[in-house]
């Protein structure tokens, strides 16, 4: 079985930060972690097999309890509302000027 995302080897008592960490998904293959994010007032211990969405901004500290191995995926990046927002123009003026050209406006 193949799994998308970064494979991330901890030795016992390491720790990795990530930041701006909402929405990525940690999946331990092996051994255990326990997951502290910013803003949030509950930790969290994920066993080997175990999984979490991070679901808070900001950063993220993943401490291995013990030897341990995990897949994480970064959620694919969201447009910003700016952008959505000049898409949505760009597509009324598309729809408004050929509704005007087909006029012969």
């Amino acid at each position: 079985m193949q799994s998308s995302g970064a494979v991330v080897v901890l030795q016992s008592r390491e720790m990795i930060r990530l930041e701006e960490a909402s929405g990525t998904k940690l999946r331990v293959r092996r051994g255990s972690v326990w997951i502290t994010q910013r803003g949030d007032h509950k930790d969290y211990y994920v066993p080997a097999n175990g999984t979490i969405t991070l679901d808070r901004p900001g950063l993220a500290l993943v401490h291995a309890l013990k030897p341990a191995e995990l897949v994480v995926s970064r959620p694919a990046p969201q447009p910003s509302l700016a952008a959505r927002v000049a898409r949505a123009v760009a597509g009324w003026v598309a729809r408004r000027f050929g509704l005007l050209a087909s006029l012969g406006l």
